[in-house]
């Protein structure tokens, strides 16, 4: 039998014209789990790059022991990190990925090529 997976929605408002971060948690019940059977496991989604609030920007796994916590003034959420076991990523102001920075703390970059301007031909 697959795993039961649960998706629960973004946990924060956006607010209309502005940038808000924003969480998304999705929930898996394994049957491997002790005792009565199930294990739970969630993977958190953190969603809110300055350039495009739908752009993913963190990823905290089930096995990571990295917090999530949220300010209580300004809504933004943050990666309370123990021992940097997430994924965080960046972009450029077109929503390229530019950096992404994984468990281990090793840092990849992207460049770009210049963009193309196709024209056509008559």
């Amino acid at each position: 039998m697959w795993p039961r997976m649960i998706i629960r929605g973004r946990d924060s408002d956006v607010a209309a014209g502005s940038v808000a971060d924003t969480l998304a948690t999705m929930t898996v019940y394994n049957a491997k789990g002790a005792g009565d059977g199930v294990q739970t496991q969630a993977t958190k989604y953190l969603y809110g790059s300055v350039v495009n609030a739908s752009l993913q920007t963190g990823v905290v796994y089930p096995d990571s022991s990295d917090v999530l916590s949220q300010s209580s003034t300004t809504k933004v959420w943050t990666i309370t990190t123990n021992n940097g076991d997430h994924v965080s990523t960046t972009y450029d102001r077109l929503g390229r990925k530019t950096t992404l920075t994984d468990q281990r703390g090793v840092q990849h970059t992207y460049s770009y090529d210049a963009p193309v301007v196709c024209r056509r031909i008559p």
